[in-house]
């Protein structure tokens, strides 16, 4: 798949493979955000002493 996805990228002109690019990078970008939320919430949130349903929720995180 990535490999079919390489040569349609090749034959694309070149503003269009910036948009491509552009779209790549965003799309990494939106869920390197989200992974760093969930990441500081769970340091944020998380208590040994406490079993609440969240806490349970952010250890299976």
């Amino acid at each position: 798949m990535i490999a079919n996805y390489i040569i349609y990228f090749n034959t694309l002109t070149r503003v269009e493979q910036g948009k491509q690019l552009s779209i790549i990078l965003i799309f990494l970008l939106v869920s390197l955000i989200v992974v760093s939320f969930l990441a500081f919430l769970k340091i944020k949130f998380s208590d040994e002493t406490k079993e609440t349903l969240f806490q349970k929720f952010l250890k299976k995180l």
